[in-house]
């Protein structure tokens, strides 16, 4: 069986795994999931702190550092 950290870096995001890990805003992350709108495109929009926020796989991939391509080709 694979681990999370064997199928995340098929996307050669491993980066996410290393340490020290950033810092974590509890409040501001809580209303980021609590306002996020799924939309049909595949992307989400949310606002945070009054802030309209926006993305999608391409601006995921930048934002973390990660390819970005070939996200919706895979299964399972």
């Amino acid at each position: 069986m694979s681990t999370l950290f064997d199928c995340v870096s098929l996307q050669c995001w491993e980066n996410l795994f290393e340490t020290p890990a950033p810092y974590l805003h509890e409040t501001e992350v809580r209303e980021f999931y609590y306002k996020m709108e799924l939309l049909d495109d595949g992307g989400i929009r949310t606002t945070v702190k009054e802030v309209k926020i926006y993305l999608n796989e391409e601006s995921l991939g930048i934002i973390l550092g990660v390819l970005s391509e070939g996200i919706g080709s895979i299964k399972g």
